[in-house]
């Protein structure tokens, strides 16, 4: 992923919006940078068959999907323009801020299902914090590992 600042404030908002999206459990690899020029609205673009991710950046930092734009790159890029220019949560214009639910058939359309008896291995779990456990939103491993009261399935 890619954060850029076109806020045109010289303000380090790439790094400030990436620290929080690592903290949230985000690649750790999202690099920052200012954006061309700067313009009045923040989009976060993706690629193809990225909707689900973007969604769920979108959804972490409180941006409306609204403002999400197929690209053609191959990454997403979140550009913070004007309309937000401080604070780690998208601004609320006075209407609904929440993003709409996620539309679960895009995010598993691409899935590729596998049970660990189909080929020796454990399916792949999500890096992101999809879960709640005790109101606390966390990646599945997490809760996981924070679920002590629950069996484990190798029992």
């Amino acid at each position: 992923m890619k954060s850029e600042n076109g806020t045109g404030t010289g303000l380090p908002r790439a790094s400030e919006l990436t620290t929080v999206l690592t903290g949230k459990g985000f690649s750790s690899g999202t690099t920052t940078a200012d954006a061309p020029s700067p313009t009045a609205t923040t989009t976060l673009t993706y690629g193809t068959g990225q909707k689900p991710e973007a969604q769920a950046v979108a959804k972490a930092i409180g941006l409306p999907y609204s403002h999400l734009e197929q690209g053609s790159a191959d990454s997403l890029t979140l550009v913070i323009d004007s309309d937000w220019p401080s604070g780690t949560t998208y601004p609320s214009s006075g209407g609904s801020s929440s993003p709409a639910p996620a539309d679960t058939h895009a995010a598993v359309s691409n899935a590729h299902v596998e049970t660990a008896d189909q080929s020796k291995n454990c399916a792949q779990v999500s890096p992101y914090k999809t879960v709640q456990l005790d109101g606390v939103n966390m990646t599945p491993a997490q809760a996981y590992a924070a679920g002590t009261n629950q069996p484990d399935s190798d029992s």
